[in-house]
C-alpha cells in the first residue's frame, strides 16, 4: 500500500520567541525526511504594529490613521523591518537548510493580528500544514489556539514544550473509526515510512466514553468488541503501508475521552500525540470544540497533531 504524504507546503509562522524556535526545529527535522516530497516552507513573521507605540503615543487618535498612512512612518517601518524582521528570516532560512531541507525557501512579512493573517495566507496559499510552538505553561497561547479553531483544510502541528527527541520517538495516535481518525493513522503511515529510523513506538488508542456506554449496550452492541475492531483496523492501515509490527501497539481505556488520551500521553510518554478534527458526530467523541480541544490545551508537553480535512 503506498500513500501520498500530504505535507507539500508548510506555513512556518515567526516570533522570535522560544516556542517559534521549537517550531522551526521541528520544521526543520520534518522537511529533511520529508525530502523531495516537499515542495516549499513559507516563514511567515506577522506585524502587529508595536514597534509604532513610542512614536504614536502624543498622536490625536483621530489623526493616528492618517499619521500611520504617511511617508514618515512607511520609512520608520521599512527601517524596523530591515533591522529586525529581515535578519531573523534569514537566519531561519539558513537553519532549516542546515536542517537539511532542500525545498524552495519562502519568506513572508505582512502586518496585522497574528492569528487572522496566518489563517488568511494558510487558506489562500492552499499550505498542506502549519507549524506552532506552544509557550511554556499550559495555556497553548491565544494564536495557536485561534489557529486551530479556525482552519479546517491543513494538519496543524502545535509543537511541544519538551520539544523534539530526534534519536528516538513514540507516537499515540486517537482512533474512533471516523474517517477523520483514519486520516490521522494515514497520516502517521506516511511520516513513520519517512522517520523509520527515529520511531521507537506507535500506539492506536481507543477510548470508550462512560457517557456512551449503557447506550452502546443497550443496542446490543459489545463495546470492547467495538473499540478492538476499530484499532484492528488501524494496525491494519499501518501494516499494509509498510510499518513494522514490532512497533505497533494497542490500547482501549475507558473513561471521558480526553482525560483518558491526557493520561495515556503523560504515562506513556509520548512525545507526539495524533487526533482526528472531529470525530463521529453520533457520539462527538472527538469534537475539536470538545474532547481536541481540552487535550491541546491540557496536553502542553508533546507535539499535538490536528488532522484537517
Amino acid at each position: 500500500m503506498e500513500l501520498k504524504c500530504p505535507i507539500e507546503k508548510i506555513l512556518l509562522p515567526i516570533d522570535g520567541s522560544e516556542a517559534s524556535k521549537r517550531a522551526i526545529d521541528f520544521t526543520g527535522f520534518l522537511g529533511s525526511c520529508l525530502g523531495k516530497g516537499l515542495n516549499k516552507v513559507s516563514i511567515l513573521r506577522v506585524i502587529t504594529g508595536g514597534y509604532l507605540s513610542r512614536h504614536l503615543a502624543y498622536i490625536d487618535f483621530r489623526a493616528e490613521e492618517l499619521v500611520r498612512n504617511s511617508e514618515i512612518f512607511r520609512r520608520i517601518r521599512d527601517e524596523y523591518i530591515e533591522k529586525n524582521i529581515e535578519p531573523l528570516l534569514d537566519e531561519v532560512e539558513m537553519m532549516l537548510k542546515k536542517n537539511g531541507i532542500s525545498a524552495m525557501i519562502e519568506k513572508l512579512i505582512v502586518d496585522g493580528d497574528p492569528a487572522n493573517e496566518i489563517m488568511r495566507i494558510a487558506d489562500e496559499g492552499s499550505f498542506s500544514s502549519v507549524i506552532l510552538g506552544r509557550r511554556e505553561g499550559t495555556n497553548i497561547g491565544r494564536v495557536p489556539n485561534k489557529v486551530v479553531h479556525g482552519l479546517t483544510k491543513q494538519v496543524i502541528y502545535i509543537v511541544g514544550t519538551q520539544g523534539l527527541k530526534r534519536e528516538s520517538f513514540r507516537i499515540l495516535i486517537a482512533v474512533d473509526g471516523s474517517s477523520y481518525s483514519i486520516k490521522g493513522v494515514e497520516h502517521v503511515a506516511c511520516l513513520s515510512n519517512l522517520m523509520k529510523d527515529y520511531i521507537s513506538e506507535i500506539t492506536l488508542l481507543r477510548v470508550i466514553n462512560t457517557a456512551f456506554l449503557m447506550e452502546r449496550l443497550k443496542s446490543g452492541i459489545d463495546p470492547e468488541e467495538e473499540a478492538q475492531g476499530i484499532l484492528n483496523e488501524g494496525v491494519d492501515l499501518l501494516l499494509r503501508s509498510g510499518i513494522s509490527k514490532e512497533l505497533l501497539k494497542t490500547k482501549v481505556r475507558i473513561g471521558i475521552p480526553f482525560e483518558e488520551i491526557i493520561k495515556e500521553s503523560e504515562e506513556g510518554n509520548f512525545d507526539v500525540v495524533v487526533m482526528g478534527r472531529e470525530g463521529r458526530s453520533a457520539l462527538k467523541d472527538f469534537l475539536i470544540g470538545g474532547v481536541s480541544s481540552t487535550v491541546l490545551q491540557r496536553c502542553y508537553k508533546p507535539t499535538v497533531v490536528i488532522i484537517g480535512d
